[in-house]
């Protein structure tokens, strides 16, 4: 085989979707439109195991969210196996079966998320590329809260606030690949996806060795698991075509004070990458800081149990640190106020 394994990471509501349909518009690539959930499997549990086993867990764990995994999959999984094949071998096989025949120079997937399944990869996929989208937390923030309203999701459980750790554990992962497996890794903005498609897509394809094929920014040829077209995953308006603008979105669907509690958290990565603050009213002028500051410490308590769930916890320097202090950063919203 002489394809490469291909991982599309971002936090969620960044784009990764899109992004992962635009490059399966490329004649050499293969992604799934479904990620496998492969990489959140805890490695541990495929060493020492026989294969068909192995490849059970990979099925129950693809199952997650498609159906496609049938019988007849697990079976040419397994008979291309050898009895002592490993996580990596595992993971790839079941990847090009999936992904089905042709001559692909690329097969692989996309996971949304805070990132943390691009550094599992390096470890199944020693010669795998990553491509690593991101969105102005702003309007990652903006476009979750919209699609659990949208979808009456049960916030208590994952309240929208908890994408800013997804997006500053994302940050903190890829400016570490970027300097250990800077060959391996490229970054890009959503809102350069959009505003400049062409010229962004081509960067990708420089990255990748591959000519740049037109047919990846046709959006109304793109098409979903079933076949069907796929339009842009949107909760902000419906009916759109894949590569609408939704820049900026954020002024117009995240209050004031929560778009200052996100620039707060993200302030330094922003201006990074170039997302520049709008909001310079005091912080003691905020409204609803008790509020908001009962919110970063729910969402701490959160980060904390996603960060050392045991499939993650052996992935260094992300298991050993915080990336953002939220406890100090709920303390700005307790100050000064009357009887904290």
């Amino acid at each position: 085989m002489t394809d490469t394994p291909l991982l599309v990471v971002g936090t969620q509501r960044s784009g990764t979707t899109l992004l992962n349909r635009i490059l399966n518009g490329h004649p050499r690539i293969a992604l799934l439109f479904q990620q496998s959930n492969f990489l959140r499997l805890d490695f541990a549990g495929l060493h020492d195991v026989d294969v068909p086993a192995a490849v059970a867990q990979a099925r129950e764990a693809d199952c997650v969210y498609s159906r496609r995994f049938t019988d007849e999959v697990e079976r040419r999984v397994v008979a291309r196996l050898r009895d002592d094949a490993d996580a990596a071998s595992v993971y790839r096989t079941v990847i090009r079966v999936l992904t089905g025949e042709g001559n692909a120079a690329y097969r692989g997937e996309k996971y949304a998320g805070g990132c943390i399944d691009a550094l599992k990869f390096l470890d199944v996929a020693p010669t795998g590329r990553i491509v690593h989208i991101i969105r102005d937390p702003r309007d990652v923030c903006a476009s979750e809260k919209r699609r659990q309203e949208g979808e009456n999701a049960p916030t208590a459980d994952r309240p929208y606030l908890l994408m800013l750790h997804d997006w500053c554990v994302g940050l903190f992962v890829g400016d570490y690949l970027a300097r250990v497996v800077p060959h391996r890794y490229h970054r890009l903005r959503y809102e350069d996806l959009v505003g400049s498609p062409e010229e962004t897509v081509r960067g990708i394809c420089a990255f990748l060795g591959l000519p740049f094929a037109p047919s990846m920014i046709e959006a109304q040829a793109f098409v979903d698991d079933d076949g069907k077209p796929w339009e842009a995953n949107s909760h902000f308006v419906s009916g759109v075509t894949a590569l609408s603008d939704f820049r900026g979105r954020w002024r117009e669907h995240l209050p004031e004070d929560e778009a200052m509690f996100v620039e707060l958290f993200c302030g330094a990565g922003m201006a990074a990458l170039d997302y520049p603050r709008e909001l310079s009213a005091p912080w003691r002028r905020l409204r609803a800081r008790r509020a908001l500051a009962e919110m970063a410490e729910q969402t701490a308590a959160l980060a904390r149990k996603y960060r050392n769930h045991p499939a993650y916890r052996p992935y260094s320097p992300v298991s050993t640190s915080d990336p953002i202090d939220l406890t100090e950063a709920s303390a700005v919203y307790r100050r000064d106020q009357p009887g904290a």
